[in-house]
């Protein structure tokens, strides 16, 4: 209060030109002051609108990009699996096929996937047939040098084939066996890892 009595009676005491001209300094920094307020507040409404509306716009571009990509993959999916050389050649009874002929029918089914492939939407296209052959692109049969060789590509896909009849028995002889012969294909596996690792 001391204060305030004391700024008060020093206007009070002040001439009219000073007072004048001290009232019009207040009106400028209070306008100043003011402006700059709301300058600042509608910035940052504005700001803050254009990046909601940028971040829409982002996300609705991805989701288009993702949209089209995954029909893409779609479409290819649906192309592999009705191809006829591809039925082909998993209608063969894999039991039946020699290495060579392994080796071949992968070849085959290769130059079809690799017409396909595009790096830049996928890592790998990978085929699972029922009768145990698996097809991967690129390298299935170590084009870099650091996949599987055809005899290791051989017994995994044997090791796959034989995890597609554990679910076949489990059915037919219980929980118990399925078990069993889990373990067993297991071990299979773990006996390749370390040469697929080297």
């Amino acid at each position: 209060m001391g204060i305030m009595r004391r700024l008060y009676r020093g206007f009070i005491d002040l001439k009219i030109q000073d007072k004048i001209f001290l009232c019009f300094v207040v009106v400028i920094i209070a306008s100043v002051l003011g402006i700059g307020i709301s300058s600042y507040y509608k910035s940052s409404a504005i700001f803050g609108k254009k990046t909601s509306r940028y971040n829409v716009e982002t996300v609705q571009q991805i989701s288009t990009s993702v949209d089209y990509t995954l029909e893409r993959i779609d479409d290819l999916s649906g192309i592999l699996a009705f191809d006829q050389t591809i039925q082909r050649v998993f209608k063969h009874g894999y039991g039946r096929m020699s290495e060579r002929e392994t080796i071949a029918a992968v070849n085959e089914i290769e130059s079809i996937m690799i017409t396909h492939y595009n790096s830049q939407i996928m890592r790998s296209i990978e085929i699972y047939g029922n009768n145990g052959l698996v097809v991967k692109v690129p390298s299935s049969f170590n084009e870099q040098g650091n996949g599987p060789t055809p005899k290791q590509f051989v017994e995994m896909a044997s090791v796959y084939r034989a995890k597609n009849e554990v679910a076949e028995r489990r059915q037919e002889h219980g929980l118990l066996y399925a078990v069993r012969e889990i373990n067993s294909c297991r071990r299979r596996s773990n006996r390749l890892a370390p040469s697929l690792l080297a």
